[in-house]
């Protein structure tokens, strides 16, 4: 119930590889994470152009990249709530 990196109360789960996805899964190809830290894992991902192996969130080589890209979706996300309180001028 809690993600395997920050300990917060899990909401989603992490493919660790695509190689059985579709149902065929075995516990150890996925990892229950949080949104934020799933988002923060997907985007590395993603800039990696990883193929069917991804990160492994419990993986200590991959746990400053996670730490940054948790901040970087957070002060994003904190911007544009700012943006959404504001008016126009205010925020140009």
């Amino acid at each position: 119930g809690l993600c395997v990196f920050c300990k917060s109360p899990a909401s989603t789960v992490q493919h660790v590889t695509y190689r059985r996805a579709g149902g065929n899964e075995e516990p150890e190809d996925l990892c229950s994470l949080c949104r934020l830290c799933h988002d923060a894992v997907t985007m590395i991902e993603y800039g990696l152009g990883m193929g069917l192996d991804r990160i492994n969130p419990e993986d200590p080589r991959w746990r400053e990249r996670i730490i940054q890209k948790r901040a970087e979706i957070i002060r994003f996300r904190s911007l544009e709530t700012r943006r959404r309180r504001l008016v126009p001028e205010e925020v140009e």
